[in-house]
């Protein structure tokens, strides 16, 4: 619609601004009123959050059509004039009114107080309006005319009031969330009537003059047009004030860059300037260049306190987490280096990634930011508290009695979005003198922690280092091929033989606590399987395979066993299955498969006896 409105105002506007006749004037008119109309409708339509502040720009539209309405009809309808044009002044002081103080609404409706720098530089783009307006079309017609205090003083009223206007509309602009085409809009209208009363109003032989001026009626109807298609726009919705992100764009090269052209306006239009008058040369422009110096050196100030909060800022966020406000990894390293005594706790939570595939990411940080401040209340004074990243935390505290107390507080029901949310917390302890890298050590104790059962505080030693090499190398080996498989035959089952698994030159125990530590149990488990059925369906007997005690909760166990005897064209009856522990293996005993007595699951187990 805003579209159709600018493509009609284009089509009509020659014959609006033809002339100064009769149809001319009804069509600049129609116009106008078609402006306020669509004005009213967008307002209606778009329902903007700011809606007084829009009424208030669509009361001073109505008011201007009013105005002219009335003095036009008095011209083409012959009407006598009133004695005094006070009332009719008083429409337009009105509308100016209306106007001003829907534009300062707009720029205050958003969160926040506006700072106080985009006023000043409202103030200072005016100002630089101002001035050469003053010396290179006022002026010269203030000598032209030869017009006393008085008689200036009221032609150029409406021009000053402009000049508000325009200073409320940088304002706004400065102060816009975002650069929409409804601000843009909006801000171009408004200088189309700062140059629609200038050049009207410098071109008048006298105050009350009413000759058609073409410039003049173009720039009006541009600013009706521009008002309409703003308020039409849906972005107009948006448009108003944002304090935060004003105040992170007002220290911008832009915005210094044009501070500083505007600050050169006064000694280029002192120096440039036509013949000045006494008043221009000894009052208006002297007066407005040092309005203008006295802002700018505010201004200055302003912009070097801004860079000192985002310089604070900055340093803030390179040493904190956003999301719950705690330090990060890089001021737990920072503190580390101190070489602080006290005891340093690495934490991460029992079942939260359950918690954030289930109820979505947005659940996850609001836990989150609630461990956070449990966190806060058992840490001591002084302590430092970190999150690491994910639902890691680390905590360098001198208080012994630290670590139990966060085990207590984290397990504590969490009431969130009518749910009851249950986790827990695995902690790893370092005391830190004597050791050369406490985070790796700290985390080898908190790897301890959850291969233990979880929910409580495993401190390091030694032979924890010891055991992570041994994960590194089984990983390693895992992933080179070089874990072997051997047979045994069973002498009570002819034609079965058991699939024992070997490191060499490691023996079982050690495989064992390896595979369980690297979290490599269902990995080598599952390659056991596919490696037996494949040996067993090419030699032509049946095979014994150990399931570990993690493989028989596995969900998937039923389809992976009957999936390899598939691919590798086994019988069922061909594979016995021999459970580590007590497991549910009854789905697979109906296929035909063949359960064996419970054995360890390590190479050096007894032999599956009794298959059934």
């Amino acid at each position: 619609m805003w579209r159709a409105l600018l493509v009609a105002t284009a089509a009509v506007a020659p014959v609006a601004v033809c002339d100064g006749g009769p149809v001319a004037r009804v069509a600049n008119l129609a116009l106008q009123a078609g402006a306020v109309l669509a004005t009213a409708a967008g307002v209606r339509r778009n329902r903007p959050a700011a809606r007084h502040a829009w009424l208030l720009l669509w009361a001073a539209l109505a008011l201007v059509f009013a105005g002219n309405l009335a003095w036009t009809a008095q011209d083409l309808l012959h009407l006598p004039r009133p004695p005094s044009p006070v009332l009719l002044d008083w429409t337009f002081y009105a509308a100016f009114l209306s106007g001003t103080a829907g534009l300062f609404l707009l720029a205050g409706h958003g969160r926040g107080h506006m700072p106080w720098e985009s006023l000043i530089d409202a103030v200072i783009v005016t100002i630089g309006v101002a001035i050469p307006v003053w010396a290179f079309l006022v002026e010269p017609r203030v000598v032209a005319l030869g017009l006393g205090p008085g008689e200036l003083a009221a032609r150029l009223v409406f021009p000053v009031c402009d000049l508000i206007i325009v200073a409320m509309t940088t304002r706004l602009w400065f102060t816009a969330a975002t650069r929409s085409p409804a601000a843009a809009m909006l801000t171009i209208a408004q200088f189309c009537l700062l140059g629609a009363d200038i050049l009207f109003w410098s071109r008048a032989s006298e105050v009350a003059g009413a000759q058609f001026n073409r410039p003049a009626a173009v720039a009006w109807l541009a600013w009706f047009a521009l008002c309409a298609a703003a308020t039409l726009h849906p972005a107009m919705r948006d448009v108003g004030g944002n304090a935060e992100a004003a105040r992170h764009r007002s220290g911008t090269r832009r915005r210094f860059a044009l501070l500083l052209v505007l600050s050169l306006v006064g000694p280029l239009v002192t120096a440039l300037g036509p013949g000045a008058s006494g008043i221009g040369a000894r009052v208006v422009v002297p007066a407005f260049a040092g309005l203008l110096a006295v802002l700018l050196v505010v201004r200055m100030q302003l912009i070097n306190r801004l860079a000192g909060r985002r310089a604070d800022e900055l340093a803030f966020r390179a040493t904190h987490d956003p999301l719950t406000g705690l330090g990060n990894r890089a001021l737990l390293r920072e503190r580390l280096r101190e070489a602080p005594d006290g005891t340093l706790l690495l934490l991460d939570l029992d079942g939260f990634k359950l918690v954030n595939d289930t109820y979505g990411h947005p659940a996850g940080d609001r836990l989150l930011v609630t461990v956070a401040e449990r966190l806060r209340s058992v840490v001591a004074p002084g302590d430092v508290l970190v999150r690491l990243g994910g639902d890691e935390f680390a905590v360098i505290t001198h208080e012994p009695a630290v670590p139990s107390r966060i085990l207590a507080a984290l397990r504590e029901p969490y009431a969130q979005d009518g749910l009851e949310l249950a986790i827990t917390t695995s902690i790893g302890a370092l005391p830190l003198r004597g050791s050369a890298d406490p985070l790796r050590d700290a985390d080898l104790a908190l790897y301890a922690a959850k291969a233990a059962g979880r929910n409580q505080v495993v401190t390091f030693e030694p032979g924890l280092r010891t055991a992570t090499r041994l994960c590194d190398a089984l990983r390693r080996a895992f992933a080179a091929g070089e874990l072997t498989v051997r047979y045994e035959r069973i002498e009570a089952e002819p034609g079965l033989y058991a699939a024992r698994i070997g490191w060499p030159p490691h023996g079982a125990a050690t495989l064992m606590a390896a595979a369980e530590s690297a979290g490599l149990v269902m990995p080598i488990g599952a390659w056991l399987l596919d490696r037996a059925c494949a040996d067993a369906a090419a030699g032509g007997f049946s095979v014994a395979v150990p399931v570990s005690v993690l493989q028989q909760r596995d969900p998937q166990l039923f389809g992976t066993v009957l999936d390899t005897l598939r691919r590798h064209g086994l019988p069922p009856s061909a594979l016995t299955l021999v459970p580590q522990g007590s497991g549910a293996l009854e789905r697979l005993r109906a296929e035909g498969v063949r359960v064996g007595l419970a054995t360890a699951w390590h190479p050096a187990g007894n032999e599956a006896r009794n298959a059934s």
